[in-house]
């Protein structure tokens, strides 16, 4: 049985490229909870207008390069928002592009 993405958290950096519009657009049909994260934060805002005019639901906004080059601190802050927002976060997708990075990670609750 496949597993089902409602109510699952999304996170997903370097938001404002097809893969990242692909991939948001995917999570959001299949009833995840999407943060979007991008240091271009008008393309990011094109994204997450996209998702409301095809799904009726905005998105989570997180600020700028929410995982990149960021300090871990400034990923804690991130992560932290997330958990407050919605309790937890299960996947990230970094498509940051940062030193060529483009990884998807599942997680169980509390996996940080």
């Amino acid at each position: 049985m496949a597993e089902s993405f409602a109510a699952k958290v999304v996170l997903i950096t370097g938001a404002s490229g097809r893969i990242g519009l692909g991939l948001a657009q995917t999570f959001h049909a299949a009833g995840a909870k999407v943060a979007l994260g991008d240091l271009r934060q008008d393309a990011v805002d094109r994204v997450a207008a996209d998702l409301v005019k095809v799904f009726g639901r905005r998105p989570s906004q997180v600020e700028g390069d929410a995982w990149g080059r960021r300090t871990e601190t400034a990923q804690a802050r991130t992560r932290g928002v997330l958990v407050r927002r919605y309790g937890d976060l299960r996947i990230l997708v970094r498509l940051d592009g940062w030193g060529g990075v483009c990884e998807m990670r599942f997680a169980r609750r509390g996996w940080w």
